[in-house]
C-alpha cells in the first residue's frame, strides 16, 4: 500500500544481512511488471545500488530467477503467461507499459534526469551519502510522488537511510520506519 498510495515519502528497511532484503525487494519489482504492464502510460520503477557489479547484476540475477527467464527473455513464471520481457540499454526491463531501471548509486555515477512514476528502490541505502540522495535521486520522485524504499544494514547513524528514519520519526510518522533484527531471522 505504501507504493499503491502515491503520497511520495521514505519508507526505511533495517536488517541484518543475508535476511532475504534483495529477494523481497524482486518480489517487489516482479509485481510491479505483472501489474502495471496494461497501464494507459509507461509506469517505472528504478532500482539502484553502490556498484553496478556485484549489486545491480544480482539484483537483475534476482528477478531473472524469480520470472523464470530462458535465454530469449520469455518468462515463464505463471504470472506472465510466457510473456517476453524487453531488454533495453543494458538496464531497462520492459513488460508492456511496465519498466524496472537499473542504476547505480555509487559517489561518482551520473544517474540526473530519471523519473521514478512508481518507486524509487534503493539497495544499500546506508552507503548512499544524503548529499547524493538529495542532488541526484531524490528529484527522481518529484513530479510523480512515487513512494521510495531504502533497503539497509545499521550503520553508523550518520547515512541516508538514518537520516530518513529520523525525519520520519520527528513528523510522527514512524509507520514506513522498519527494523528486523537479526534474531528474528534466528531460529
Amino acid at each position: 500500500k505504501f507504493v499503491e498510495s502515491h503520497e511520495g515519502g521514505v519508507m526505511t528497511i533495517l536488517s541484518a544481512r543475508q535476511t532475504g532484503k534483495n529477494e523481497t525487494a524482486a518480489n517487489l519489482q516482479r509485481r510491479h511488471l505483472w501489474k502495471n504492464s496494461l497501464s494507459d502510460s509507461i509506469k517505472s520503477w528504478i532500482r539502484t545500488a553502490p556498484t553496478h557489479e556485484p549489486q545491480i547484476v544480482n539484483s537483475k540475477k534476482r528477478l531473472e530467477e524469480l520470472m523464470r527467464l530462458d535465454r530469449k527473455n520469455v518468462a515463464h513464471d505463471p504470472m506472465f503467461l510466457q510473456a517476453k520481457i524487453q531488454k533495453s540499454e543494458g538496464y531497462i526491463w520492459r513488460h508492456g507499459n511496465a519498466t524496472v531501471e537499473f542504476m547505480s548509486s555509487g559517489d561518482h555515477s551520473n544517474v540526473v534526469g530519471a523519473t521514478a512514476s512508481e518507486c524509487l528502490d534503493m539497495d544499500e541505502a546506508h552507503k548512499i551519502s544524503k548529499n547524493k540522495f538529495d542532488e541526484d535521486f531524490a528529484p527522481f520522485t518529484a513530479s510523480t510522488n512515487a513512494a521510495t524504499l531504502l533497503w539497509g544494514v545499521a550503520s553508523d547513524g550518520l547515512d541516508t537511510i538514518q537520516a530518513y528514519r529520523d525525519i520520519n520519526r520527528e513528523d510522527g510518522n514512524e509507520g514506513p520506519n522498519l527494523y528486523y533484527p537479526c534474531d528474528v531471522w534466528m531460529d
